[in-house]
């Protein structure tokens, strides 16, 4: 029976399918199209953050050596406001925090923290400037 082991128990993830579940290149791309064109647009954003803006994102494009792995990623966080990235993996979730501290290569747009651009730092530079000198002394950053 489909969905179903040799033991006869339910099969899950990647188990499932048959080679019609197999995408082309091309239907792939139609696809992130397709959601790219139904995402919120950026004054849609900004509308959802209540009060003043904390964390700015705008139509980011970065990942690992030369993979893209965000493309076109906006996001705003209000001060005091929460935030949580849902998604299945391999979906990007990982590379918006590692973009924000600064360890991805950021290939276009911007990241604005607390109204200051940080899109072109390092982490160290972040860390080093996120506040507290005793923080940065405590995990020895770099000060170049």
């Amino acid at each position: 029976m489909a969905g179903e082991g040799k033991d006869g128990k339910g099969i899950s993830g990647y188990g499932l399918g048959d080679i019609s579940t197999v995408m082309s290149v091309e239907d792939v791309q139609k696809q992130a199209e397709q959601i790219a064109a139904e995402a919120p647009k950026v004054e849609t954003l900004d509308a959802l953050v209540e009060g003043e803006t904390f964390l700015s994102i705008d139509t980011l494009r970065a990942g690992y050596g030369r993979m893209e792995i965000l493309h076109g990623f906006s996001l705003r966080v209000g001060k005091g406001q929460s935030l949580c990235l849902i998604g299945p993996n391999g979906a990007g979730k990982s590379t918006v925090l590692h973009s924000i501290f600064g360890f991805t290569n950021i290939m276009g747009g911007a990241i604005s923290v607390g109204g200051k651009d940080v899109t072109r730092l390092n982490s160290n530079e972040k860390l080093r400037d996120a506040g507290s000198p005793t923080s940065c002394r405590t995990i020895r950053c770099s000060r170049r």
